[in-house]
C-alpha cells in the first residue's frame, strides 16, 4: 500500500511540475486536415463540413478540408465509405478493426496518429463523424484532442430513428425557423444518429399562415427536404385525412 501511495504522489508531482506530461496521452487535432475522397457523395462531403464547422464553433480551430492525403500529412482525419478509405489509404484501411454488420455501421479508429472514419454507406460516414464529435475533447482556445488508442466498430440498434419536423405554429418545432436554422437542427439530429424525418404538407389541420413564417410553407418544405437529402436522411410526409368522403374516387384523386 505504501509503495502504491508513493507512486501516486510521484506521478502527481510530475504532472504539477511538468503540465505537458498530463496531455501527452491525447492526440492533438487542432491542425488536422480533414480528407475526403474526390469521388465522395454530397452526404460524405456534408460529414466533412459538419466536422469542421462544429469543431470551429467549440474551439475556434478551423480544420481544412482536402481531397488528397499523403502518408506524411499528420495529423489528419480521413473519412469516407470503406471502399473510399481503401483507395485513399490502403495501408491504414487494412489495419482497421472489422467492419460491423448493417448498412449504417461504421468504424472510427486512430491508426498511427491518423483518425479514420469508415462507413458501410454514405449515411454511415455521417454517423461516424457524429460519433467522433461526441468523443473529442474540445474547448475554446483551439483545444481539439482525442485518445490516440480510440477505436470503435458499431451500428445502430434500431433501423428507423426519426422525428417529425413541422414548419407550423405548433409546439414540436418553430414557425420562425430560417433555412439555415433548419439545417443546423437537422444536422444536430444526424450527429446523434437520426436517419429520418417526417414533414408536414402545406395542406393540413394547421393554420394556413403565421406572422413568423420566413418562407411560404411549400417553399420551406422543399428546403427541408433538400437539406435532409443532402445529409442522406429518409423523408416522408404525414398527410392528414381532411376530406369528408374518401369513398369518392374524385376526392381520392384530388388528395393524391
Amino acid at each position: 500500500m505504501r509503495r502504491i501511495c508513493l507512486q501516486l504522489c510521484w506521478t502527481t508531482l510530475l504532472c504539477v511540475l511538468f503540465p505537458g506530461l498530463a496531455k501527452a496521452a491525447s492526440l492533438d487535432l487542432k491542425d488536422a486536415v480533414i480528407v475526403a475522397s474526390p469521388s465522395a457523395s454530397v452526404t460524405v462531403r456534408k460529414a466533412a463540413e459538419t466536422l469542421t464547422d462544429e469543431i470551429f464553433e467549440r474551439t475556434q480551430a478551423r480544420l481544412k478540408i482536402s481531397t488528397q492525403w499523403r502518408t506524411d500529412q499528420k495529423p489528419a482525419i480521413l473519412l469516407g465509405t470503406s471502399a473510399q478509405i481503401a483507395e485513399l489509404a490502403g495501408n491504414l484501411s487494412a489495419r482497421l478493426v472489422a467492419a460491423p454488420d448493417g448498412n449504417e455501421g461504421f468504424r472510427v479508429q486512430v491508426v498511427d496518429g491518423t483518425v479514420v472514419i469508415a462507413g458501410n454507406s454514405d449515411r454511415a460516414v455521417l454517423f461516424g463523424a457524429g460519433y467522433l464529435l461526441r468523443h473529442l475533447k474540445m474547448s475554446y482556445g483551439k483545444v481539439v484532442e482525442v485518445d490516440p488508442a480510440f477505436q470503435v466498430a458499431t451500428a445502430p440498434r434500431y433501423p428507423l430513428r426519426g422525428h417529425q419536423l413541422g414548419y407550423r405554429p405548433k409546439v414540436n418545432s418553430y414557425d420562425g425557423f430560417t433555412v439555415e436554422m433548419w439545417e443546423q437542427y437537422i444536422r444536430d439530429l444526424a450527429v446523434f444518429g437520426t436517419n429520418a424525418i417526417e414533414l408536414i404538407p402545406p395542406r393540413s389541420d394547421d393554420a394556413d399562415d403565421s406572422p413568423h413564417f420566413r418562407l411560404p410553407k411549400i417553399e420551406m418544405m422543399e428546403e427541408m427536404s433538400r437539406i435532409a437529402d443532402e445529409y442522406g436522411l429518409d423523408v416522408w410526409v404525414w398527410y392528414p385525412a381532411m376530406d369528408p368522403n374518401y369513398a369518392d374516387p374524385a376526392v381520392v384523386e384530388s388528395a393524391l
